[in-house]
C-alpha cells in the first residue's frame, strides 16, 4: 500500500466523519437520555465547531497529495473547488450559523455532507478516467 492510498482514505474517511457528525448533531434532542453522542459531551455547538479543525485536517491532506505527485494539477484545483463549493457554500457556511437545535435539522442538513462525499468522488472518478484515457 502507497501513501498515496493512505491519504485518499483518510480524506474519504474525514468526510464519512462530516456525515456522521452533522447527523449526530442534528439528532440532539431525539438522542437526548436515551445515549450519549459527542455533541451530548462537548455541547451543540462545539460540536458544529469540530469540524473546523477536521476539514483544516482534510485540505492538508489533499496539499500532501498533490506534493507526493500522486494528483494532477488538475485533480488537486478541482478537489479544492469541490471542497469549497459543497463543503463551505452549500453547507458549513450556514450550518455554523445555527445557534440550537431545531425540529428539521436532520432533514435540511443531513444531506449536505453527503453531497461533498458524491461531489468529490464522481469529480476524482471522472478525472481519474479522462487521465487514463489520455495516456
Amino acid at each position: 500500500m502507497s501513501y498515496s492510498i493512505v491519504l485518499y482514505a483518510l480524506i474519504a474517511m474525514i468526510m464519512t466523519v462530516f456525515l456522521m457528525s452533522t447527523n449526530n448533531t442534528s439528532d440532539y434532542d431525539k438522542d437526548f437520555g436515551t445515549r450519549v453522542t459527542l455533541p451530548h459531551v462537548i455541547g451543540f455547538r462545539n460540536s458544529i465547531k469540530i469540524i473546523i479543525p477536521e476539514a483544516i485536517i482534510m485540505i492538508i491532506l489533499w496539499i500532501m497529495l498533490f506534493m507526493i505527485s500522486s494528483i494532477t494539477s488538475l485533480m488537486f484545483i478541482s478537489g479544492l473547488l469541490v471542497f469549497y463549493y459543497y463543503g463551505y457554500v452549500r453547507w458549513y457556511k450556514d450550518y455554523f450559523k445555527i445557534e440550537a437545535v431545531y425540529p428539521e435539522m436532520g432533514k435540511e442538513w443531513g444531506p449536505r455532507p453527503l453531497l461533498l462525499i458524491y461531489g468529490f468522488h464522481l469529480v476524482m472518478s471522472i478525472e481519474f478516467l479522462l487521465m487514463l484515457l489520455i495516456k
